[in-house]
């Protein structure tokens, strides 16, 4: 059998471009919203006990959110009706209306309550007597 020259030259034509076909690219993903950001773990949480307000114990600092960054509270959960949600000196959150638990804001770690970069979340107990009173708290770091 002869092989023309013609023949030789498609033959590796059609294995060039086969090869081109089959070999692999980058991938590249484009976010459609915030992005999840932060690092390999951007999720976050604390729990603990808060004190009466009237003393440097009624106040926790949870995280202060880094620039460029915002933190979303996903869970947020305590036995008592008594505190509140702070973004820096504003209230976000006031615990003595009972907002989260009544309408279930945080049902299953599914809340969206925002903190602005640079700001400090805050749980405050302002509210009632003496003791303690338990929380847990959680939620992500995303771009804003």
């Amino acid at each position: 059998m002869v092989t023309s020259r013609f023949q030789l030259g498609l033959i590796a034509a059609l294995s060039v471009a086969l090869g081109f076909s089959l070999s692999s690219s980058d991938a590249v993903g484009y976010p459609a919203g915030a992005a999840v950001s932060l690092g390999t773990n951007p999720l976050w949480s604390a729990s603990g006990l808060v004190g009466r307000g009237d003393t440097v114990d009624g106040v926790v600092d949870i995280l202060t959110v880094p620039d460029g960054q915002v933190a979303v509270v996903t869970g947020f959960s305590t036995p008592t009706m008594y505190l509140d949600l702070y973004q820096g000196t504003e209230r976000l959150l006031d615990g003595h209306s009972k907002v989260a638990t009544d309408t279930k804001m945080f049902a299953n770690g599914n809340g969206h309550l925002v903190i602005e970069s640079g700001t400090t979340l805050k749980i405050n107990n302002q509210w009632c007597c003496e003791g303690d009173y338990a929380y847990y708290i959680e939620g992500y770091y995303a771009q804003p």
